[in-house]
């Protein structure tokens, strides 16, 4: 039998998972349960743009923005419209799009455009 072959857990640099894991390590003593965020404060309202978006201006969004490196340029942005439009497929009721402004203003005039319910040529 070759080593390790008949063992029920991986190991690899300080990594051991199998049947003596114990939860503890990952949170001890914390509840485990979703909370809702509480309403922006006025600061926050001022500092951000909300906007109500159909999914479909979402999914253009997402591909307009998607070539123009998001991870890079547009962090929050592409953050904030992917998250929208992936509980909008888990079935969770559409909400509007809510960005801080310094996100939207640095986003392309095509995909503001897409975003308040122009097409791209329109702005």
């Amino acid at each position: 039998m070759a080593a390790g072959a008949g063992s029920r857990f991986f190991s690899g640099r300080g990594l051991a998972i199998g049947c003596d894991y114990r939860w503890t390590a990952i949170a001890p003593d914390l509840p485990i349960g979703h909370t809702r965020p509480g309403p922006p404060s006025v600061s926050e309202e001022l500092a951000s743009v909300e906007l109500t978006v159909t999914t479909a201006a979402l999914v253009k969004a997402i591909g307009l923005l998607a070539v123009q490196f998001p991870e890079k340029f547009h962090v929050e942005a592409w953050r904030a419209i992917t998250a929208e439009y992936a509980r909008r497929e888990s079935g969770y009721a559409s909400g509007p799009l809510r960005l801080p402004r310094h996100a939207y203003d640095a986003l392309p005039g095509d995909v503001k455009a897409i975003l308040q319910g122009a097409g791209p040529g329109q702005h």
